[in-house]
């Protein structure tokens, strides 16, 4: 299994963090467990954390307007979401609900930690256009055919 530090410089996200500011983002990642069937996230919700695969594998979803379910994605070991979240001025609500789709291991990493672990004057404290590298609405609308169509 990838340590923490590997899975988060796998994300692409923690380039522009100095040698102390990773360490500090890295002290602060909660692990979070889910059984199969557990929610992760839930659609509306605010987004407040990225979120990490360690292990097993999760399922993004939403409903459509006559209640069906719609499976977006799923997501295995260093697949991410929440990435939005962890900009100083960004107010996003989740886009789609994720649960396990088996045992699931989670790495969060809340905005408050994140902002709290940067420098004062670092550039992602004011700056949401450079953190944000590839959010699950580009990753979905690159790979299905619905979101291809809309």
């Amino acid at each position: 299994m990838k340590s923490i530090e590997e899975l988060l410089r796998a994300t692409d996200h923690f380039t522009r963090l100095s040698p102390t500011e990773f360490a500090a983002v890295c002290q602060t990642v909660e692990r979070l467990t889910l059984s199969p069937g557990g929610i992760a996230a839930r659609e509306g919700d605010p987004e407040d954390a990225l979120m990490v695969v360690e292990s097993g594998t999760a399922q993004v979803f939403t409903f459509s307007r006559d209640g069906a379910e719609i499976v977006l994605a799923k997501l295995g070991p260093g697949a991410y979401f929440g990435e939005q979240a962890l900009t100083a001025e960004r107010t996003e609500r989740r886009s789609a609900y994720v649960r396990a789709f088996s045992s699931l291991s989670l790495l969060r990493l809340s905005k408050a930690a994140f902002q709290s672990a940067l420098a004062p004057d670092h550039p992602l404290k004011r700056s949401p256009e450079t953190f944000v590298a590839q959010p699950l609405s580009k990753l979905f609308s690159s790979q299905s055919g619905l979101f291809q169509s809309i």
